[in-house]
């Protein structure tokens, strides 16, 4: 595994499906070594010098959760700063037809 600054990554090797004759390629996939719970998160915030209590981050996040949630099921992308872009995404199996298919296949 290598890093960069904090960031942790893997190289490994991938043959194109387009021209699987190809020779592979080399690829970086980011290694996460464990996951953070909401609570612990939370906790973190607020040893950071926040003036804020832990109270007030965890109300704070939830409000941002709950809100995020409703806007991109409203159809909408939200962008918070560097972290990234937050959207649904959906996949679903094929029908045959326009009309066979139903929600079902998601």
């Amino acid at each position: 595994m290598l890093t960069i600054g904090t960031l942790k990554y893997r190289r490994y090797a991938a043959k194109s499906p387009q021209d699987p004759d190809a020779p592979a390629k080399w690829y970086a996939r980011a290694v996460q070594d464990r996951t953070v719970e909401f609570e612990d998160f939370v906790t973190h915030i607020s040893e950071h010098n926040s003036p804020y209590s832990r109270g007030v981050i965890h109300g704070v996040l939830i409000d941002m959760l709950a809100c995020l949630k409703e806007l991109v099921l409203d159809g909408k992308s939200v962008r918070l700063g560097d972290l990234g872009l937050f959207s649904v995404g959906i996949s679903s199996k094929g029908a045959e037809t326009a009309e066979a298919w139903t929600t079902s296949l998601i």
